[in-house]
């Protein structure tokens, strides 16, 4: 989408964009001033997820807002380069985290970090491994917590988790989000 089209569907933010090494390009929003709140989105969304959020909070507040990889308005590599893990999310997440701060000016401690879904769990983890960088936390609908012990993941969430037949149709298809949206 043009910048004109994105201000049109209410997404009125200049762009900003951080080079992984081997290639990957995530987009992120960074508006406003003030102490920094980090605002993750989960799956299948992106950063537009936020924009009212982002609007009402950039006068007081410095609201960034990454794209996932693959998500949203960042690039979207293959799985020979980019794995799609958690664990490579919190790689990405941890290397725009040290971009802020080392090279946008973003503070290195006292952050809100607002979270959904599977950006809990990715910036929980980012919490845990960096003390002091987040002061405050609120989370949305997320699994950023241990599980009771007798939980079971849905059939479908265990299939993606243990078969690679699974996750490879999820990660080349839309069908997790068509049945999400029909289960919705």
């Amino acid at each position: 989408m043009t910048p004109e089209e994105l201000s049109a569907a209410g997404y009125p933010f200049s762009p900003h964009w951080y080079g992984h090494p081997g290639g990957a390009r995530q987009h992120y929003v960074d508006e406003g001033a003030g102490e920094p709140v980090m605002l993750l989105h989960g799956n299948p969304t992106w950063s537009y997820y936020w924009r009212h959020l982002i609007q009402g909070l950039r006068g007081s507040y410095r609201c960034i807002a990454p794209d996932h990889i693959g998500m949203g308005l960042s690039g979207r590599p293959d799985e020979r380069h980019h794995s799609y893990s958690a664990m490579q999310r919190l790689t990405d997440l941890q290397r725009l985290t040290d971009h802020l701060i080392k090279e946008r000016g973003v503070a290195d401690r006292g952050w809100t970090l607002v979270a959904h879904d599977w950006g809990g769990t990715i910036g929980m983890a980012l919490a845990r491994r960096n003390p002091g960088l987040v002061r405050r936390l609120v989370l949305l609908n997320t699994t950023a917590f241990p599980w009771p012990h007798d939980y079971r993941l849905p059939l479908a969430l265990r299939l993606i988790r243990n078969h690679q037949w699974a996750a490879r149709m999820v990660h080349t298809s839309n069908a997790f989000v068509r049945a999400a949206a029909r289960r919705g």
